[in-house]
């Protein structure tokens, strides 16, 4: 079976090209010798890259822990540990997330799971199948994140409460070494505190401990994950074979396409590969958004016609083993020109192989578009303004109000300006307002979909997959779905730091049933909410077009009355 092919349609001279200058240039070597001028220059950036190369070569450093980490989790099965709880950001739960859907429940094994939301229902979801053989794994870099550091004083509470003596036994930390998170690890006696390697940043972590003990812990063979993955490991030993190839090949084709003005990386992926698109989507967006370029990228929606897609689209179809893909839309798509790439895996564990892949041809993608692919400055600004109105209680949505009967609706000063945006305030007709918005899109324009529920309710997650298509089919523009705050950690970067073509629909609500959270002066409902209004400020100050609809309360009925208003305006 032909695992790869690139269809690279009117890009395959810009394609060949860069594959030359790479192979003939200094990335393949400078990247196997860890050379931090392949991307910046300057001293700052340099001392920043230099520290964030170790995930290069993991297979083999991982190699050498692979007994270890295997022996702690037979230990843990020992123990009777029904299910493992992964609570994580970013980089520190995506890979899980995507090894959890791939590999599904070994027998014997606990339940790999993984709670990264602050919605109140989600985590009452997770609470609800509370035991004394749950295990949790506390799971963050810096050990500074607010999102696990929160969930932890949560759940360590409730498991407090049901085991008094040894509370410490159903917790494990992974973090870098010297963090809090370790301090409080060693502290509170955690079941284990990983100390995973500094120079690897978060969302080139998937093949170090923050991907690979969660999956051992829920019976993956990480042997054969860490084998897979160290086919595509580049050196200047193997840089010729076709394996290592890959990667290249890949970063060739995704920087090229960007340069050429196809930026909207949208990507196809099989049912039987669930999350990979969320990975891929981390790793590209917030690897390349910023300094005002970026690729895009697209996952979740459906397959449409040739007519529903403008000239800024490249397109990967990925898929597991000999599963049917819709050939005759993928050719009518190379057909017209759009450049294509086919990815089918032989079995589950090339995962591994994709994880690495993926990773180089995003440091690649980034060399050519002149940014550094290791930093997330505008990460950081959601986040301080969220802290801010949790350490102020700042009250009220940032932008201004649209009297909108009664339905509480937000916008952003670069919404009001929008020329034909303005016939529409006075009215506060809301419908009618995005209706003018989405006709003023430009060809380059996208759209994102950011919801703040329970992103484990299927209702919620059906009416978000249903509007996205909807937006694609009727505005023939990209758009992105993801709930909060996870895509914080996410596109968030690209959304603030990438070109200034997005409009974003920020959907969010009001309290319900909140929960405390031990020793902080704030609730779940107010975190969630504070990180929601936080991120408009954010995108705000870097004049980006941006609406936010605030619900009375997280009940699926509530959400679809803001959301029918987005679907009126497509009519």
């Amino acid at each position: 079976m032909d695992k790869n092919s690139f269809e690279m349609c009117g890009l395959s001279g810009a394609f060949q090209e860069a594959l030359k200058e790479t192979r003939a240039g200094t990335f393949i070597k400078g990247l196997a010798a860890g050379d931090a001028t392949l991307w910046k220059d300057d001293a700052e950036h340099k001392a920043l890259i230099n520290n964030s190369l170790g995930w290069r070569f993991l297979p083999a450093l991982m190699s050498e822990k692979a007994d270890f980490i295997t022996a702690f989790a037979a230990e843990v099965q020992e123990a009777g540990f029904t299910e493992v709880v992964l609570l994580g950001m970013g980089g520190s739960s995506l890979a899980p997330l995507v090894l959890a859907g791939v590999f599904g429940h070994a027998e014997g094994w606990p339940v790999l799971s993984v709670l990264d939301s602050t919605d109140p229902v989600a985590i009452e979801e997770v609470t609800a199948r509370l035991t004394t053989k749950t295990l949790f794994v506390v799971s963050s870099k810096s050990g500074s994140t607010v999102e696990p550091n929160t969930l932890f004083r949560f759940f360590y509470d409730k498991i407090k409460n049901i085991s008094p003596q040894t509370p410490g036994d159903n917790f494990v930390a992974i973090t870098d070494p010297g963090s809090a998170l370790e301090a409080l690890g060693k502290e509170l006696s955690f079941r284990s505190v990983f100390l995973n390697p500094s120079d690897i940043g978060g969302r080139f972590s998937a093949l170090s401990l923050f991907g690979l003990v969660p999956a051992v812990l829920a019976g993956i063979d990480i042997k054969r994950l860490i084998e897979s993955a160290g086919r595509a490991v580049i050196s200047e030993k193997n840089s010729a074979h076709p394996k290592a190839q890959a990667g290249i090949r890949l970063g060739a084709a995704l920087g090229a396409a960007a340069l050429a003005g196809r930026d909207k990386l949208t990507l196809f992926v099989s049912d039987k590969l669930p999350a990979f698109g969320l990975w891929v989507e981390q790793l590209v967006a917030e690897s390349t958004g910023k300094e005002d370029k970026g690729i895009i990228p697209v996952t979740g929606e459906p397959l449409g016609s040739v007519e529903n897609y403008g000239e800024d689209r490249i397109f990967v179809d990925l898929r597991l083993g000999d599963e049917p893909a819709d050939e005759t839309a993928l050719k009518a798509l190379t057909d017209a020109g759009h450049p294509l790439i086919k990815i089918r895996l032989a079995d589950t564990y090339e995962v591994g192989y994709e994880f690495m892949r993926w990773e180089i041809a995003t440091a690649l993608a980034g060399r050519m578009l002149g940014i550094n692919p290791f930093d997330q400055p505008d990460v950081e600004s959601a986040k301080i303004l969220a802290r801010a109105r949790l350490e102020e209680k700042s009250a009220g949505a940032p932008g201004t109000s649209l009297n909108a009967e009664g339905k509480n609706i937000y916008l952003s000063e670069s919404v009001q300006k929008t020329p034909s945006v303005k016939k529409t305030l006075d009215d506060g007709d809301a419908a009618a307002l995005l209706k003018a918005l989405f006709a003023a899109m430009k060809d380059d324009d996208y759209i994102a979909l950011l919801t703040y529920y329970s992103p484990f309710d299927t209702a919620i997650q059906s009416m978000a997959s249903e509007l996205q298509a909807a937006l694609m089919l009727k505005t023939k523009k990209a758009v992105q779905a993801g709930f909060g705050p996870r895509y914080l950690h996410s596109t968030g970067q690209i959304h603030k730091g990438g070109p200034n073509n997005g409009i974003y629909l920020i959907f969010t609500h009001g309290v319900d049933k909140d929960l405390k959270i031990p020793q902080a002066p704030f609730t779940f409902s107010y975190l969630e909410l504070s990180q929601a209004y936080g991120d408009m400020e954010a995108l705000m100050k870097r004049g980006r077009r941006v609406l936010l609809f605030e619900a009375a309360t997280p009940s699926a009925a509530n959400l679809k009355t803001y959301m029918d208003i987005v679907r009126e305006a497509l009519s």
